[in-house]
């Protein structure tokens, strides 16, 4: 992979960990407390996630498919007397088998690094063992992201697009981010069949703003061993019809590019299995979908992110 793809397995390998941030890290508190759909943090607590996204693009110039699991450990490092709870995310494990106009690409962090000379693996290596920290609050607001500056540091060594990624994928946009993936609750205690709003702007790198109207519904109670699982559903759509091309794309034919792409027909949905009894999201399928506009030719594109809660 030549190095101006990079920026997209950057995205997908960050989505990992705001794909998470909807399954925040609150482990045990007691079952006897009254189940809620709050965020419950205890100090000391591990947590182990898999992370799974699958992409398919087709139409046009561009057909591209990519599988990525990134396996990411979360320790709930210290929590204060309003239960806003610093967690330290690390990536344990990356995988990725990815297929589009410049071949085969593949990268399996537990048969090691690489050797630092493929772009592709150093971009991914660069995040194996590396570690976020976050601190949130019982809301699912996010107060801070802290050290996917440094990450990206190293994983964009020498590449022509670390300007325009950097832009978007730093401390401070994250933290916006991975905040509208856990505001996935509402601030009422709500009744099943209830339902409640969820709208917000994101950046969204070369392609500008995105903005999010999404739909949340309390599906369901399920009773099991050691408590309450409540099922939420998510529906809604999204669009960057706001683009706004850099000032200077230099000698980035890429990033030119990309930066006069256009999204229409943006869908979302999901489903999250939120574990009531000890505040936490047990599982998360967030399916999205869009047809872009680029240099004039049409693309389809479907991502589905699945997490699960494997430890």
């Amino acid at each position: 992979m030549t190095r101006p793809l990079s920026w997209l397995v950057v995205f997908s390998l960050i989505l990992g960990v705001v794909a998470c941030g909807g399954k925040s890290d609150g482990t045990g508190s007691s079952t006897t407390a009254k189940p809620a759909l709050r965020y419950q943090f205890e100090k000391g607590a591990t947590l182990r996630y898999l992370n799974t996204t699958e992409n398919k693009t087709e139409g046009g110039m561009m057909n591209f498919s990519q599988h990525q699991e990134h396996g990411l450990l979360w320790k709930v490092h210290e929590v204060d007397g309003q239960g806003n709870a610093t967690i330290h995310i690390t990536y344990e494990s990356v995988k990725a088998h990815m297929e589009g106009p410049q071949g085969v690409m593949e990268f399996d962090s537990t048969k090691g690094l690489g050797d630092g000379r493929d772009p592709f693996g150093q971009t991914m290596s660069a995040f194996v063992g590396k570690t976020v920290t976050m601190t949130v609050n019982p809301f699912g607001n996010v107060l801070n992201v802290d050290g996917l500056d440094a990450i990206l540091d190293a994983a964009l060594k020498d590449n022509p697009m670390a300007d325009f990624v950097r832009g978007t994928f730093n401390d401070e946009a994250m933290s916006q981010t991975i905040q509208n993936s856990m505001a996935l609750l509402p601030d009422t205690e709500p009744e099943v069949g209830d339902s409640w709003s969820q709208a917000y702007s994101a950046p969204a790198g070369m392609a500008g703003t995105m903005s999010v109207d999404l739909k949340n519904s309390f599906d369901a109670i399920q009773e099991v061993e050691g408590g309450k699982l409540a099922k939420i559903l998510i529906l809604g759509t999204f669009d960057m019809s706001a683009i706004q091309a850099p000032e200077d794309t230099g000698e980035n034919p890429m990033a030119a590019m990309l930066s006069q792409m256009k999204v229409s027909d943006g869908k979302v949905d999901g489903e999250v299995v939120f574990d009531m009894s000890h505040g936490r999201v047990e599982t998360q399928r967030t399916t999205v979908t869009m047809v872009m506009e680029m240099m004039g030719q049409q693309m389809k594109s479907t991502t589905t992110t699945t997490v699960k809660r494997i430890d």
